[in-house]
């Protein structure tokens, strides 16, 4: 994983990012229903896990990505956020989560084949085609709605945190 310095660089991500997201982590419904996107949040403890590391990599691998940038998508100055970019593979992705898992972050590549958006609290949300999506989930789209609607409302979770899982699920269910 290599960290981006150079700042035209920096700022043309940044520029993306802001296109893409309101930070720090809800993808624009401009952006999914201009792409005809499905979107799908999923239930993670640190970004990603093997099992769904391993799938994301299965997925980017079928959409020929070459390079992910990772852009820290907090509500901080542009100059303070951590921008990253690294090859699509399974150890890879699990390198980024392990040193990321305390922010927000949304993962794409330059060409804007897909979008991941990692919040900081235990759900990801998959953005792009109905294939992606699918192999980036390992399930069905029905299936893998019904695991974070579980996930949402599961007792375990204070009010509170059933709310904004609720509105993360309800948000996302119009897009797939």
């Amino acid at each position: 994983m290599e960290n981006i310095i150079e700042i035209k660089e920096r700022k043309e991500l940044l520029k993306m990012v802001d296109d893409l997201i309101e930070r720090p982590d809800k993808i624009k419904s401009s952006i999914l229903l201009k792409n005809h996107w499905v979107a799908l949040p999923m239930e993670s403890g640190s970004h990603f896990d093997e099992k769904q590391a391993e799938k994301i990599a299965e997925a980017l691998s079928a959409l020929k990505v070459k390079i992910v940038y990772a852009i820290q998508s907090e509500l901080w100055d542009n100059s303070e956020l951590e921008i990253y970019k690294f090859i699509p593979t399974k150890e890879e992705i699990l390198n980024f989560s392990a040193n990321s898992r305390s922010s927000y972050f949304v993962l794409f590549s330059k060409e804007l084949s897909f979008l991941i958006v990692c919040s900081v609290y235990d759900f990801f949300v998959v953005a792009g085609t109905k294939e992606f999506v699918t192999k980036s989930s390992g399930n069905d789209l029905e299936a893998s709605r019904k695991q974070f609607l579980n996930f949402a409302q599961d007792s375990y979770w204070d009010n509170d945190d059933k709310a904004q899982f609720m509105k993360v699920y309800n948000y996302y269910i119009d897009f797939g």
